[in-house]
């Protein structure tokens, strides 16, 4: 579980390294590493596709395709688009639809790499409470798959609180969310965002390899979080006679 503050937000930002651009005319084709994703929510309209290619692996310099190479993505070009942070990449916003999605990749030597996922959303099977105590919470979900990681994030009224995120790996259901996470949190009202980060390894790919990354998020759930009293102390019991 990880409280984020505004320093430790700060912090991170900072740390952030400008992101170095190539182009993929420059490297051995084999040692490009392919990166895709898709992204969306339960509320929207569109899904955010989004891909990039970096020499040597996922944390090498980001590369712009050569003349003769594109990537497409169910027959839709990519055109690219760069940033300081995140170098050289090439973004396409879709009309959210559920089904097959094809990236297709082709390098400078003329080599074609597709690569199809399966986009489909999750969802609750049951409605959250709209009350809960300090225990653990089980929920039930419709459309994860084994291995899926489930990020929750957490925020009370309460600033002293902070921010509560933390990460459970999907392998079966119920999902049980433990009791700890609740006991840090004040009583009254919770906002709970539930997002499903899902990776898939490139059936198609180089030396270098690759992967495709699927994140989904529900709408915000809220409930109101009451802390459970603790028993009140009592004598122990004993079976000895008392003495006059």
């Amino acid at each position: 579980m990880k409280r984020i503050s505004l320093p430790l937000l700060c912090l991170f930002l900072c740390a952030c390294e400008v992101q170095e651009i190539g182009n993929s005319k420059d490297v051995n084709p084999e040692t490009i590493y392919q990166h895709y994703s898709l992204e969306s929510s339960e509320s929207a309209i569109t899904i955010s596709a989004r891909a990039q290619f970096r020499f040597a692996g996922p944390k090498g310099t980001t590369l712009v395709l050569a003349k003769n190479s594109s990537i497409s993505i169910n027959g839709k070009t990519i055109g690219v688009d760069s940033s300081k942070y995140s170098g050289a990449f090439y973004p396409i916003e879709l009309q959210k639809k559920f089904g097959q999605l094809m990236f297709t990749y082709t390098d400078a030597t003329g080599k074609q790499y597709d690569n199809t996922c399966n986009f489909q959303p999750f969802s609750l099977a049951t409605p959250l409470p709209a009350t809960i105590d300090e225990k653990p919470l089980s929920l039930i979900f419709n459309g994860l798959s084994n291995g899926d990681a489930l990020n929750l994030q957490i925020n009370d009224t309460a600033f002293s609180t902070g921010f509560i995120d933390t990460t459970i790996t999907y392998t079966k259901n119920p999902v049980v969310i433990p009791a700890y996470i609740f006991k840090a949190s004040k009583p009254g009202p919770l906002t709970i965002s539930i997002i499903n980060n899902r990776t898939l390894p490139l059936k198609a790919q180089t030396a270098e390899g690759g992967v495709i990354e699927i994140k989904y998020r529900l709408n915000d759930l809220t409930t109101n979080l009451v802390k459970t009293p603790g028993l009140k102390k009592t004598k122990p019991y004993s079976s000895m006679p008392k003495k006059n």
